[in-house]
């Protein structure tokens, strides 16, 4: 079940439409809305207790004045225990459940001063965008790509057209389209050889159907053994979670490291959805690491202590729901993207020799953090 969490005051109008759009793709059954859902003589605070108990993801429709809604004693709502919405982001953090905080039209997230102590950890997930129109269908189609779509849309989505076209445009155009095609011999992708061609890095993505090797990681035995990952793909379709442990020391680490190794010209890329108690994102590849920090909007590159770039402001001011890092490596030269953007170009001291590549993050020491990730996705050249 999916569970929206808003204010009647502040996105009434937004959370309807919302519902009637998740409701259409995944059924009424499947979609948690109170005014939808609750029926009249229902116990409401036991209702939503059950709802969020019973849902994998919680949305959290977060407008202009969400934090500044007060009642006649001007003491803003949030602050009050009975507030509903505050029950309900109480309930859902409680339970781990995963979270989504929306920001519709030109809203920012609250200010974690201006929150009570337990529901404060919201402020550390990142949040998607909800705009009017011409862009509420953009923005919805990246909600649904983090919710993930059921498997009957997806077989729809690839009987449109040429099944053929289909896969060519998947491979070529939307190396992280969230659509799966490939043929897998015990939940390992089949090596196909295409080409020989090894393309030098440039400000565009590879044409990945020049690729000599392509790997998509889709199951746990794919990785070194790591106890700090598992597969959630019962609770967000297609979908890791990695968790790393409170600790004593600077920051708390966690990593995926593949099984596989790739030679040191290849494509690397991997899909970031919702995050909890962490701000870095790191990719790393053959020798050399692409991070980025969504608190600061900032990135660095690095690949020993004598070369590496300082933080420098990412081009977009705030980041989309889902971030899709990317490196393509051709011996000493690299590049790197992110949402399927070009950032910058990199030179290495020394070519790599092959190795894994790995999805790594750091948290706060104190409680530690947790990432999901998405179809990480490998070519050689």
């Amino acid at each position: 079940m999916i569970f929206i969490c808003y204010r009647r005051k502040d996105t009434d109008q937004v959370a309807g439409r919302l519902y009637d759009r998740l409701s259409s793709i995944y059924g009424r059954e499947k979609v948690f809305k109170d005014v939808d859902s609750i029926s009249l003589g229902s116990d409401v605070p036991e209702k939503i207790n059950k709802s969020i108990f019973e849902s994998r993801i919680v949305l959290v429709l977060i407008g202009q004045e969400w934090e500044s809604i007060s009642d006649e004693d001007g003491v803003p709502r949030i602050q009050k225990s009975d507030d509903f919405v505050r029950i309900e982001l109480e309930t859902a953090l409680k339970q781990e459940k995963v979270i989504i905080p929306i920001l519709v039209s030109s809203a920012v997230m609250p200010k974690k001063n201006n929150l009570p102590n337990l529901i404060r950890p919201l402020i550390d997930i990142h949040a998607a965008k909800l705009r009017p129109d011409p862009d509420f269908n953009v923005d919805i189609e990246r909600i649904l790509d983090v919710i993930g779509r059921p498997a009957v849309q997806k077989l729809t989505i690839l009987k449109i057209g040429s099944v053929i076209i289909a896969i060519v445009s998947l491979i070529a155009i939307a190396f992280f389209n969230n659509v799966s095609v490939p043929t897998f011999n015990n939940g390992v992708e089949v090596t196909k050889v295409v080409g020989n061609d090894s393309p030098r890095v440039s400000n565009v993505i590879p044409d990945v159907t020049k690729a000599k090797r392509e790997l998509l990681i889709t199951s746990l035995d794919q990785f070194d053994d790591n106890k700090l990952i598992r597969d959630v793909s019962n609770l967000v379709p297609g979908y890791f979670e990695l968790t790393s442990k409170p600790t004593t020391g600077a920051y708390s680490y966690a990593h995926a490291k593949t099984l596989d190794t790739v030679s040191p010209n290849y494509f690397a890329s991997v899909r970031i959805g919702g995050m909890k108690g962490s701000n870095v994102l790191e990719l790393h590849g053959r020798g050399v690491v692409f991070a980025i920090s969504r608190t600061s909007n900032k990135y660095f590159i690095y690949e020993s202590e004598e070369n590496w770039t300082l933080w420098r402001d990412l081009p977009e001011r705030k980041m989309d729901g889902i971030n899709a890092l990317a490196i393509h490596q051709h011996d000493r030269e690299v590049s790197v993207f992110l949402n399927n953007k070009f950032i910058r170009k990199f030179p290495k001291l020394k070519s790599a020799d092959e190795g894994p590549i790995s999805v790594f993050f750091k948290a706060r020491p104190e409680s530690g953090g947790t990432i999901h990730f998405q179809k990480l996705s490998i070519w050689e050249f």
